[in-house]
């Protein structure tokens, strides 16, 4: 490969901007978790086995435990061990502090599973293809308990007048 290859076609130079600055965006994923207390800020991810339950990320011990677990927790974007371990270790280089090990990772995710059980469930077909089911009486049991979810939960149908905004009011209204 020669020095005037270009890789990207397109290259921008140094004096344009990106139209969307993704940084001015602020970020909101719709959970409205309390700032940390000090005593939050002040503890090692890994140094309690248990954690208070007024700390405001309960039942995680602290907001990079709990930032880290849905990281790597993510349904949609699966992680290997040595991925996992090749982030952890990218945020110590860059001196992040309070970065949880990946086996504190695991102890607080055993300990959390411990606390509100695993929902799903491991079958075997005849065939022997395995398969997972969820009890969503659970799952709705859950999401009833959790203040978060509660709060923006609609029990019962709206009457919108000449219009639905839902399509479950439609089916409630009959």
């Amino acid at each position: 490969m020669q020095q005037e290859d270009i890789f990207y076609p397109l290259p921008l130079r140094a004096d344009q901007e990106p139209e969307n600055d993704a940084s001015d965006i602020p970020v909101d994923f719709g959970i409205q978790i309390p700032e940390p207390s000090e005593t939050d800020i002040n503890q090692n991810p890994t140094s309690k086995s248990t954690v208070d339950s007024s700390c405001s990320t309960y039942p995680w011990p602290n907001m990079e435990m709990f930032l880290t677990d849905m990281l790597f927790s993510s349904t949609r974007l699966r992680f290997s061990n040595a991925q996992k371990s090749a982030i952890l270790s990218w945020a110590h280089e860059l001196h992040a502090k309070n970065i949880p090990t990946l086996s504190s990772l695991e102890r607080c995710q055993k300990s959390i599973r411990t606390m509100i059980g695993n929902p799903t469930q491991r079958y075997q077909s005849t065939m022997g293809d395995l398969f997972y089911l969820s009890e969503i009486s659970e799952a709705i049991a859950k999401d009833f308990s959790n203040p978060l979810t509660r709060s923006m939960m609609q029990d019962y149908p709206e009457d919108g007048g000449n219009g639905m905004s839902q399509v479950f009011h439609g089916s409630k209204l009959l």
